[in-house]
């Protein structure tokens, strides 16, 4: 791939959505987290870095602030009172939990860029990658701007029990 190409995109179509491999980074669309049901797991947005809000995506089924969903996104400006929100961002780093509600025996975890009301993910130049810490991963993503920084959302997925 061209240094200057960061279309990701059409190397994960490649792979059929698979990992990829560049400048020495494995690259992943969602990285999958083995989880049994009731399973409990502590994520903290560490910090953003983008010009537009960015969030953590979870899969499939689980419970987050007392609602069960199949999926969910956890922004970054949900660290800040609603009443805040105009005037400010973010307040990180932000910690929140995730319960497992599914027999699957995984979760899913994957970054979200939110552009023009819409929800951006796995386009472009938009992944993850991931590297294990004690009791779970540590997680630097892209969003869809075409570059390979990786600091547009850093957070971790930590495993904390059973709820």
């Amino acid at each position: 791939m061209n240094t200057t190409d960061y279309d990701f995109n059409k190397l994960f179509i490649a792979t059929k959505g698979g990992p990829v491999l560049h400048n020495g980074r494995t690259l992943l669309l969602a990285d999958t987290v083995a989880a049994r049901l009731g399973e409990q797991f502590r994520v903290t947005i560490i910090s953003t870095r983008s010009q537009y809000p960015q969030g953590v995506g979870v899969s499939e089924g689980i419970e987050v602030f007392g609602s069960r969903a199949r999926r969910a996104v956890v922004w970054e400006y949900f660290s800040v009172p609603p009443e805040a929100r105009s005037s400010e961002r973010s307040r990180l780093p932000f910690t929140f939990d995730v319960t497992c509600r599914n027999k699957a025996g995984f979760l899913s975890f994957y970054n979200m860029a939110e552009f023009q009301g819409r929800q951006e993910r796995w386009h472009y130049a938009s992944c993850v990658t991931a590297e294990d810490i004690p009791d779970g991963r540590l997680y630097h993503c892209n969003d869809f701007q075409p570059n390979d920084d990786f600091d547009d959302i850093t957070f971790t997925v930590q495993r904390t029990g059973n709820a």
